[in-house]
């Protein structure tokens, strides 16, 4: 149900100002509009009572601008707008902690417009900004995206048309920043676009053989996908029913090891018939018992992992098996993708 509540002090009556809500503080910011005139008060709402702000800098008065919450940068980010003296649009940036405003000034700058919209992308940690009309009274179908510190221009292969007055939302659990309406030239409009990643499926790629009798594997566990923001399983198989533990190499490369070429026979290190199948920058113990063991890898929520590909092979303790007391899987290749 909606209800309706009169706090005291309210914002003075406006239209054309914009909200966004500070997941950090708990608060909903509320920036500028007009009312007879523009303005730039800057209002906090609770969750009880509206408060005035009153930061010794602010940007110039307007409307018809758009903000948005950058969660990674834990600021309220603003850009654009109806301003004067200019008499349309503007293109200054400015960031909002709560307690003062400070503009920023960053390489390139998306030039100047009204009635775009924005919202932020919680995987990927950017704000997207579409469209618009700049002050040549043109509607904008161009993309950006802000990192916390640039704009840069996105090169989607596909876009919506040109448009002004649209919303835009992020929903996360698609993970995707959702577009709907807005007007062009010819009237108002009532599509419905999608912006996300593209999507690049995880996968893993079993290469090499394993050694003992019979051979040791290393498997994903069926259904286990390597994707960002979850973990990927992976099973070791065929183990000898003495052993408790078991070592999971995590490398770069399949082709050197510093200065050794692999693959690497391990037959002189006493583990005849097996061989090293990558690097190894990382090795991680883990459990096994009666024959089997399963290694989870935690991938974060970072997307400059999408696409990566690290390698792994797992190491079983095995004292009977030969004099090194040691037995190697095949090697995994991880493609980290994303949903």
């Amino acid at each position: 149900n909606w209800k309706q509540v009169t706090p005291r002090p309210s914002p003075p009556r406006r239209i054309e100002h914009a909200m966004a809500y500070d997941l950090l503080r708990a608060r909903t910011v509320l920036f500028g509009g007009s009312h007879l005139r523009f303005t730039n008060d800057t209002w906090e709402w609770d969750g009880k009572n509206w408060a005035q702000i009153h930061p010794t800098t602010a940007p110039r008065a307007r409307w018809s601008f758009a903000i948005a919450y950058d969660l990674a940068r834990k600021q309220t980010l603003l850009f654009g707008g109806f301003t004067l003296p200019l008499l349309f649009g503007s293109n200054d940036t400015w960031q909002w902690n709560g307690k003062v405003w400070t503009q920023a000034f960053p390489r390139l700058v998306p030039v100047a417009r009204m009635r775009h919209a924005m919202a932020y992308d919680t995987l990927r940690q950017r704000i997207v900004l579409f469209g618009g009309r700049d002050q040549k009274q043109q509607t904008l179908n161009d993309t950006y995206e802000w990192d916390g510190k640039n704009w840069s221009r996105a090169n989607p292969s596909s876009s919506p048309s040109k448009r002004m007055g649209h919303s835009m939302a992020y929903d996360v659990g698609r993970q995707q920043v959702v577009l709907f309406g807005g007007r062009d030239n010819n009237g108002l409009l009532g599509d419905t676009w999608l912006y996300s990643l593209k999507k690049t499926p995880g996968k893993y790629t079993a290469y090499g053989a394993g050694c003992g009798t019979p051979a040791v594997t290393l498997s994903a566990a069926p259904g286990s996908i390597p994707t960002i923001g979850q973990n990927f399983l992976m099973d070791s198989r065929n183990l000898p029913q003495a052993s408790t533990v078991a070592l999971m190499a995590f490398g770069a490369s399949r082709t050197k090891f510093g200065p050794i070429t692999l693959p690497l026979n391990l037959s002189p290190f006493g583990m005849p018939g097996c061989f090293l199948y990558q690097s190894t920058e990382l090795l991680v113990t883990y459990p096994v018992k009666n024959g089997s063991g399963q290694f989870a890898l935690p991938i974060p929520t970072n997307t400059q992992l999408i696409a990566a590909t690290v390698f792994a092979q797992a190491m079983i303790v095995a004292p009977s098996a030969n004099s090194a007391g040691l037995l190697s899987t095949n090697g995994g290749a991880i493609l980290i993708g994303n949903r």
